[in-house]
């Protein structure tokens, strides 16, 4: 099976008098497939940081090994 797995950084400025202010960056890592055998499921996750430490353990969680 193949999973497709990927991350993206949403933000948004917010108008206030004329002037844009920063928002803080949100995360998402998600993937789509077939998660579970036989289904067509796809998981997202809002996270606050994109990297191993963080990305590795929601990955062991939703994608069956071997995928």
């Amino acid at each position: 099976m193949t999973i497709a797995i990927n991350e993206s950084v949403v933000a948004k400025s917010k108008s206030s008098n004329s002037q844009a202010r920063p928002v803080p960056l949100q995360w998402v890592f998600g993937g789509g497939g077939r998660v579970q055998l036989g289904t067509n499921q796809f998981f997202m996750e809002l996270v606050d940081q994109c990297d191993v430490a963080t990305l590795v353990p929601i990955i062991h969680h939703y994608i069956c090994p071997g995928t």
